[in-house]
């Protein structure tokens, strides 16, 4: 779907989802698109509540799919400040 425009060779920085804008309730992860945010929503039971994100903070990764992806797309791991 395009990522490695966006994330091949990224650094991540693991961490708990924040409300950042005041207009935003969750992210997505940018593979397989579960819900990433500061609680759990009635619509989707498998929402994850911390995540790896983009320096940038533009885009989100859920657990499983950092480990699916991690070798592939030659991620550098941050740690948070």
């Amino acid at each position: 779907m395009g990522q490695d425009r966006y994330l091949q060779g990224a650094t991540l920085i693991f961490r708990k989802w924040t409300l950042d804008r005041p207009d935003w309730d969750h992210d997505h992860c940018a593979f397989c698109t579960v819900h990433i945010g500061d609680h759990v929503f009635e619509d989707d039971t498998d929402t994850q509540l911390e995540g790896w994100v983009t320096e940038d903070g533009m885009h989100w990764i859920c657990n499983q799919c950092f480990e699916d992806f991690r070798q592939r797309f030659e991620w550098v791991v941050a740690t948070p400040e």
